[in-house]
């Protein structure tokens, strides 16, 4: 009888353990690593797809994260029992005109590394990323890349498009040219496509209509101080050139050397705070005129601000306060703005509508608005100059004096 009740008092113990009567299970500890490094931290590549390796030297768990969609890891993680790991990084191929960094971060336990990959833009690979035809004439066409490449020109103009040579490897020169004079009424326009080790990048090539003036760029950007410039055309006419009314502070310098195509100009010095824009008109006849935008920026003071904000006419300041305000940057397929809310005194600044490829010495039309509470302060469309640009920060000059510096 003692045994059953003694039995029967350990099956009691046992049950009591079972529903909750023990202790809870602790946490285990995460390792920390004694070492974590990789063997690069900053590294440029070609715009063409390529893959980065990179060795991950760490003695406990470990994770890499990239910051951006065009870069991706295999393996993203190691479990530490290999000290050294190699990991490749994955790019593809970079068809913007403007060069883009990632960030890959490593993390074991509370520590981190950071590598970053910087791609070069498609100009590093195509210099001239679009073809302009004049006549039947030939217009060179440079691709620099150590993959093969094929091209292909649409079977509707093959008709009246030649390119030589079609395929090819390394830094080589290709040649467009049209059949025959552009006759028509318009442009002929086409798109040949590029395959580069399975990519693609597609190439707009033009054929003007016959009289036709062509510039290297249609708009000249140049800084406040007094200068000369050149601007190169692409005719089969003999232009005149007449600078808009109004701009008295740019002056076309009259050579008889038409037909080098070179057209030059002397600009005044700019020592106001606006950036100052003229037009000039390259005219044959009444029937064909072709208009060069100029634009010259100014003696700014807005470059030695250090924050983001706007910087009016007259001391007013709306400027990002560290701790108190909210910064965000908003973008589109071909533009960005900038946002700076002040949450303590419902305090908005927005400057939007700047180009994803804008770069210092460019004028830009972007809109502005201010707002303190539901007040309008400041609503405007206007063109601004960029008088410097870094990595991070964009110093605008606008129109009446005013200045603001913009987070990319």
């Amino acid at each position: 009888m003692n045994k059953i009740k003694t039995l029967g008092l350990a099956c009691l113990a046992l049950f009591a353990i079972s529903c909750g009567g023990g202790k809870e299970e602790e946490t285990p500890k995460v390792k920390e690593p004694t070492i974590l490094t990789t063997s690069v931290v900053q590294t440029t590549f070609s715009p063409e797809a390529n893959t980065a390796s990179i060795i991950v030297t760490c003695d406990a768990p470990w994770t890499m994260t990239s910051s951006e969609s065009w870069l991706t890891v295999s393996p993203s993680s190691g479990n530490g029992s290999v000290p050294a790991v190699t990991v490749s990084a994955s790019m593809k191929i970079n068809k913007s005109t403007s060069s883009r960094t990632a960030t890959l971060t490593v993390k074991s336990g509370t520590k981190t590394a950071v590598v970053n990959i910087t791609q070069k833009a498609i100009t590093e690979m195509l210099p001239v990323t679009e073809v302009n035809l004049v006549k039947a004439e030939a217009a060179k066409f440079r691709i620099v890349t150590v993959q093969d490449w094929t091209a292909t020109i649409p079977a509707d103009a093959q008709d009246w498009l030649k390119m030589d040579p079609k395929t090819g490897k390394g830094d080589i020169y290709v040649y467009f040219q049209a059949v025959d004079e552009n006759i028509n009424v318009g442009d002929r326009k086409t798109t040949v496509t590029i395959n580069i080790g399975g990519d693609s990048v597609e190439i707009p090539v033009t054929q003007r209509q016959k009289d036709v003036i062509l510039f290297e760029s249609g708009s000249v950007a140049v800084d406040y101080q007094a200068r000369c410039f050149e601007v190169a055309t692409n005719t089969n006419v003999n232009f005149t050139v007449t600078v808009a009314e109004g701009s008295d502070w740019l002056h076309y310098v009259e050579t008889k050397a038409l037909n080098t195509m070179k057209s030059t100009f002397m600009v005044d010095q700019n020592s106001g705070t606006s950036p100052r824009f003229a037009k000039v008109n390259f005219s044959y006849g009444t029937e064909l005129t072709e208009v060069l935008n100029v634009a010259q920026g100014p003696m700014s003071s807005v470059t030695t601000k250090t924050l983001p904000g706007l910087y009016l006419v007259g001391g007013t300041e709306y400027a990002y306060a560290a701790g108190k305000d909210q910064l965000s940057i908003f973008k589109s397929s071909e533009k960005f703005g900038f946002r700076l809310l002040s949450p303590l005194d419902i305090r908005v600044v927005e400057i939007a509508g700047l180009p994803l490829d804008v770069t210092e010495n460019m004028a830009v039309d972007v809109t502005i608005k201010v707002l303190e509470g539901k007040n309008i302060v400041l609503q405007k469309n206007d063109t601004a100059y960029v008088v410097k640009a870094d990595d991070n920060y964009l110093w605008l000059a606008l129109s009446d004096g005013s200045g603001a510096v913009v987070k990319k």
